[in-house]
């Protein structure tokens, strides 16, 4: 089936908040199609999942934390660049 009219909006706003903000905690756009049948969006491969972080390193309150932050950092880099 081909992709909504408001699935291809929603990528395409996920591809141009890519295209824009960059930091150290989001992930990088390689390249997409928003206007495909079927959108797609090629992202950087990233490291292992959060579940699995967080079970290997288990959730003690100093790792909750660090999350947490990097996560406030990469919403504020969206936010810079006037995505809210």
């Amino acid at each position: 089936d081909d992709a909504s009219d408001e699935a291809k909006m929603l990528f395409a706003r996920e591809a141009e908040i890519l295209d824009k903000a960059s930091g150290p905690y989001l992930v990088e756009l390689i390249t997409a199609d928003v206007t495909a049948s079927r959108p797609y969006l090629v992202l950087e491969k990233l490291g292992a999942p959060l579940d699995h972080s967080l079970k290997f390193n288990g959730s003690p309150p100093r790792v909750a934390v660090n999350y947490t932050l990097q996560m406030a950092e990469a919403l504020a880099r969206i936010h810079d660049v006037g995505f809210v």
